[in-house]
């Protein structure tokens, strides 16, 4: 035994010698309730309702404040290690003693103690307090438990169908048409943009911001879509555009980049532009809306 390991055992052993000692010189006896279950199961009861309250309470300020954690039956991508337990837990314990403290205890049901002397009276109550609000507490922790494998178990069959639907979107998706663009860059804001579809056959000119340059790759599953923030040349209307979700503004973690109308290079904040006229050919060309069935090939020559 190391001297820590001593230190606290002579702790243990005095703290159990000092509470006999206490309660020898007290002397009290608790008077059991007649017919105490009468009154115990009833409380019981009336506790687990307020565990089951305290438990939804603590949920909802949890969800509001943003400082509950990872639900466990997420998807994966979800998951970012946050543990809300301690937080949830303490919550917990502090409104079951404030109820507790107001009068919903259970020790009081099965019996008093006979000594009327107050620290009598005030060990007892203390101790009621802190028991009954344990209790509470544990069962909050426990619903929230039931409450997560229920859900779980709802969310696991809406998973399964999810996915059969994923995998049905996908074989429709294969049943759309595949549009390919190619965009050369052979200067420093200067290249060429090539696409063929049925009747229409483009090798022409585009520009883009020098300074804001996408990495040069293939991007898949773009798709033809209206910019938000941006209004045709002409018509007024959201712009026309083809969206690459997977480029990304150079140092920024922004997906905001599309194929869009331009006249030069100063149309361009990091996106890829052509004439409108060339543009318009292409985008109408392109079906359905929002496909992800257009592939963008970027090569620095």
């Amino acid at each position: 035994m190391n001297g820590d390991k001593i230190v606290r055992a002579l702790i243990i052993i005095a703290s159990c010698v000092a509470v006999g000692w206490v309660g020898h010189h007290i002397g009290a006896e608790v008077t059991p309730t007649d017919n105490w279950s009468d009154a115990f199961w009833p409380r019981f009861q009336q506790m687990f309702i307020f565990a089951v309250l305290i438990e939804r309470s603590v949920e909802v300020y949890l969800n509001a404040s943003h400082q509950n954690g990872d639900d466990r039956f997420a998807p994966a991508h979800r998951n970012r290690g946050k543990n809300a337990t301690p937080v949830a837990n303490t919550a917990a314990i502090v409104l079951s003693l404030l109820v507790a403290t107001a009068g919903v205890r259970l020790m009081a049901t099965l019996g008093q103690p006979e000594d009327p002397a107050w620290i009598t009276s005030l060990i007892w109550h203390g101790t009621d307090i802190i028991v009954s609000a344990g209790l509470m507490a544990g069962g909050a922790v426990l619903f929230h438990e039931l409450a997560e494998i229920i859900r779980g178990g709802f969310l696991s069959v809406s998973t399964k169908f999810e996915t059969e639907g994923q995998a049905a979107g996908s074989d429709e998706a294969h049943l759309l048409a595949s549009y390919t663009i190619t965009v050369t860059r052979t200067g420093k804001d200067t290249g060429k943009l090539e696409f063929s579809s049925g009747s229409v056959s483009l090798d022409e000119t585009c520009w883009w911001d020098p300074n804001v340059k996408i990495a040069a790759g293939t991007y898949t599953k773009c798709s033809k879509t209206r910019m938000s923030s941006k209004k045709d040349s002409v018509t007024g209307k959201k712009r026309p555009g083809i969206y690459l979700p997977d480029a990304v503004v150079p140092g920024t973690d922004n997906h905001s980049i599309f194929i869009h109308e331009g006249k030069d290079p100063s149309w361009s904040d990091g996106c890829i532009v052509l004439t409108r006229d060339k543009m318009m050919e292409m985008w109408n060309e392109i079906t359905p809306m929002d496909g992800k069935n257009v592939t963008v090939k970027v090569i620095d020559a």
